[in-house]
């Protein structure tokens, strides 16, 4: 099992906080009740909220299945403040 990494309000790469390589399958968890964007490919531009939003825990969305092969997996917390608690699974 892999470290929960923490996120904030600015684009960061979940392939470089998790150590898993880019095109592994994922499963990322939201842990706590921020709510954050998830992105594939290049960085995003700061302050962008192009992505996938993924909500808080006690919600429906809170799980994100990111296929293998996939380009690298951006995210950051949605708002100008804050953090979120993540999990990042390879599938493998």
């Amino acid at each position: 099992t892999i470290d929960d990494v923490t996120i904030n309000t600015t684009w960061q790469s979940l392939n470089t906080l998790s150590g898993i390589a880019v095109g592994q399958a994922l499963l990322v968890s939201n842990k706590t009740n921020s709510t954050y964007l998830i992105a594939e490919g290049t960085q995003p531009a700061e302050g962008s909220t192009k992505g996938t939003i993924s909500t808080a825990v006690s919600l429906s969305e809170s799980v994100k299945a990111i296929p293998a092969n996939s380009l690298e997996i951006w995210a950051r917390v949605l708002g100008t403040v804050g953090t979120a608690k993540v999990s990042v699974q390879s599938t493998l």
